[in-house]
C-alpha cells in the first residue's frame, strides 16, 4: 500500500478500536468513517473500492451506512468473542465443549448445519452444532480464519459454553483440553499498526461480500 492508502486503513482501524472500547456510538463510527471517505484523496488500486463504498449514499438507508456499520460490528465482534473465548478455555472443565447459536436474526441465509458437515463436523446432538473449544471445526466454518464468531459478515451467529453438568445429560464425554491447544488460538490482529494489511483485505473482502450477496456496496 501507498502511504496515503496506510493512513486511510489505520485512521479506519482507529475508530473500529475506539468503537470497540465504546467510546463512541454506532452513529459517531459510520459518521466518522463517511467524514474519512470524503477527505480521502482517491487512490490508483483497490483500495479506491472501499471509499467508493463508503462515499455512496444515494438511498435513505445509505450502502455506505449499512457497509460502514458492518465494518465496525464484525472487528467488534471478532475482538469481543476473542476475549470471550480466552475466557472459555480458562475454564474448560467447567464448559469443555461449545455450541453454534443464533445470536441475532441474520440478513443473509447461510446454512451453517452444511458448513459444519462439509468441513468434518461430528458433534451434531439434538440438533446442536457441538465440539470442544479448541476442535478445528470452529476454524474451518469461519471465513476469518478464527475460531470464534461471528465466523462471516451478516451471520448473527455465534458460540456458547456448554457446562460439564449439561455435557453428560447429552452423552459428551468431553476431553481435557491441552496446554499446546490454548496457544493456537490468536486475537483478530487489530491492535499493531504492523496489521493494518489484515484489515484492508477484510475490508476488500467484505466490499465484494455485499457486492455478490446483497448489492450493499457500489462500483
Amino acid at each position: 500500500m501507498t502511504t496515503h492508502e496506510q493512513n486511510f486503513i489505520s485512521q479506519i482501524r482507529d475508530i473500529i478500536l475506539i468503537r470497540h472500547e465504546e467510546k463512541i456510538s454506532w452513529q459517531k463510527a459510520r459518521s466518522d468513517l463517511y467524514d474519512l471517505a470524503k477527505r480521502t484523496p482517491q487512490f490508483d488500486n483497490e483500495t479506491e473500492m472501499i471509499r467508493e463504498a463508503m462515499m455512496s449514499s444515494k438511498n435513505k438507508v445509505s450502502p455506505f451506512q449499512r457497509y460502514a456499520q458492518e465494518t465496525v460490528k464484525t472487528c467488534n465482534w471478532l475482538l469481543h468473542s476473542y476475549i470471550k473465548l480466552t475466557w472459555l478455555v480458562s475454564e474448560t472443565r467447567l464448559y469443555p465443549v461449545a455450541t453454534l447459536v443464533e445470536r441475532e436474526k441474520p440478513l443473509v441465509p447461510i446454512s451453517f448445519a452444511k458448513l459444519w458437515i462439509k468441513n468434518g463436523g461430528k458433534g451434531h446432538i439434538s440438533g446442536k452444532m457441538i465440539a470442544p473449544i479448541t476442535d478445528p471445526i470452529w476454524k474451518k466454518i469461519s471465513r476469518f480464519g478464527f475460531p470464534f464468531s461471528p465466523f462471516t459478515y451478516y451471520s448473527g451467529m455465534d458460540i456458547t459454553g456448554i457446562h460439564i453438568t449439561e455435557c453428560a445429560a447429552l452423552g459428551i464425554t468431553a476431553r481435557p483440553i491441552n496446554v499446546s491447544d490454548v496457544s493456537l488460538i490468536s486475537p483478530p490482529p487489530l491492535y499493531s499498526i504492523q496489521d493494518d494489511e489484515w484489515l484492508h483485505s477484510m475490508l476488500l473482502d467484505l466490499y465484494s461480500y455485499t457486492q455478490e450477496t446483497l448489492g450493499m456496496a457500489s462500483s
